[in-house]
């Protein structure tokens, strides 16, 4: 009807939503609920009669599980009504600004977009009244984000195995991330003091196991479909075994470490921006797959890059309701084979494996972003280096996945100075390399 009257020149009462904000960090770990606050605008082209205006919030979401049915539905609302000073309440010609807050549960689901389904969020306004033809309505979208982390705070990632393993003997291990995000940078090493007994390593490789949980919301049902692995580094010694390598440095008790006067080589390949060892020491360097006599020491440092949020999903807090769940555990193996006294393999290639779970945040929960208030017009510490969102996601805010490797590493070595002794960064701003 509205349409048609519009066709004819006629106008028609109009309503749109402003909010303060639109972007919020949910903390499922803390009591504390958000609020959304904001104004209802009405435009009436002559006086009418207004009985309510109703705002909800309503988080939708649609599942489509491994057996091919489809469930779409609301997760959650939360609604309050904007009562007139009287039952039909006669208004003037013009515009008429109504304030509203709505709360924000904090264990309600967050955006998500996966391969099983979505959840995302709107809020609606309706004005009703015998002076209407037909309800008057309008739409905003709110965007939230949950945040592991205590507010203005982003998450640390710091894991570290020690211990003793049959043939490889001591051992210590260590992945670790200041701000660990999707598409964020993490850094690893091992440390083997003290072979136990002649072995040659073919490869340590890195494996995320993703972890999904489908639940309907109308019925019991409640399905984990096969985990889903992506693999965040293979040193193998190969350039295309590793999957988004920045830069990696390695020594045993036979090779020398580079200096700092060495040049270092780029290499890009397959997208992959990749910092190789100095040409002079290419041949000396040790690189897998490595040959260790009992008694040797061998050490290996790497800095990776997180998959984006189009192959990895933030991780989902167990406090939060929601129809689709991600869990995250990390895979670290390491493949050798045994050798006797002459250096030759002995029997099947072994694997030693270590497995800890992980919680991965939100590309968005970016420390600047965190920390500065959401509704900052314009972002103070900004960078050049810093792009837009990754085409094809549909959140508003800058975020990790947009951010350049050469941006991601300077923003490393301010945090640690010198991340791995012996080397440098040989690159300008603007080699575009990594972008």
């Amino acid at each position: 009807m509205a349409s048609i009257l519009s066709a004819l020149g006629i106008t028609q009462p109009t309503l749109r939503l402003t909010l303060q904000q639109s972007f919020f960090f949910l903390h499922p770990n803390s009591p504390r609920d958000l609020v959304v606050r904001g104004y209802v605008v009405l435009g009436l082209p002559k006086p009418k009669e207004i009985k309510s205006i109703t705002v909800r919030l309503v988080g939708h979401y649609n599942v489509l599980f491994p057996d091919s049915t489809y469930e779409t539905g609301d997760i959650f609302e939360k609604h309050v009504t904007i009562d007139m000073p009287s039952d039909g309440y006669r208004m003037q010609k013009g515009e008429h600004s109504f304030a509203f807050t709505i709360p924000i549960p904090h264990t309600c689901a967050p955006y998500e977009r996966c391969r099983y389904g979505r959840t995302w969020h709107r809020i609606y306004a309706v004005a009703k009244g015998p002076g209407l033809t037909g309800d008057v309505t309008g739409e905003a979208v709110v965007e939230l984000v949950a945040n592991p982390s205590e507010e203005g705070e982003t998450q640390a990632l710091d894991i570290d195995v020690q211990g003793f393993a049959d043939y490889i003997g001591p051992h210590a291990l260590t992945l670790r991330s200041q701000h660990f995000t999707v598409a964020s940078l993490v850094q690893f090493s091992l440390s083997l003091p003290s072979i136990s007994a002649g072995i040659r390593i073919q490869s340590i490789t890195a494996t995320i196991a993703q972890r999904f949980r489908l639940r309907s919301m109308t019925s019991d049902k409640d399905v984990r479909p096969p985990v889903h692995r992506r693999q965040l580094f293979c040193l193998d010694g190969t350039i295309a075994g590793s999957a988004t390598p920045i830069k990696r440095r390695s020594s045993c008790e036979e090779s020398p470490k580079p200096t700092p006067s060495q040049p270092l080589r780029r290499v890009l390949t397959a997208g992959a921006n990749v910092l190789m060892a100095p040409l002079e020491t290419l041949g000396s360097m040790p690189r897998l797959p490595v040959t260790l006599r009992q008694g040797s020491s061998f050490f290996i440092e790497h800095v990776a890059r997180m998959p984006n949020d189009d192959n990895i999903r933030p991780t989902t807090q167990a406090a939060t309701r929601a129809a689709i769940s991600t869990t995250h555990d990390i895979e670290f193996e390491v493949r050798f084979d045994r050798l006797d006294d002459t250096l030759r393999p002995i029997g099947n290639t072994l694997a030693w494996k270590v497995m800890r779970p992980i919680t991965i945040s939100s590309c968005c929960c970016m420390l600047e972003s965190v920390v500065l208030p959401s509704y900052t017009a314009c972002d103070p510490l900004s960078s050049p280096l810093r792009g837009p969102r990754v085409a094809g996601t549909q959140c508003s805010q800058r975020c990790v996945c947009g951010a350049t490797i050469d941006w991601l590493i300077e923003d490393l070595v301010k945090s640690q100075q010198d991340p791995l002794p012996g080397y440098s960064l040989p690159y300008s701003k603007n080699d575009g390399i990594g972008t």
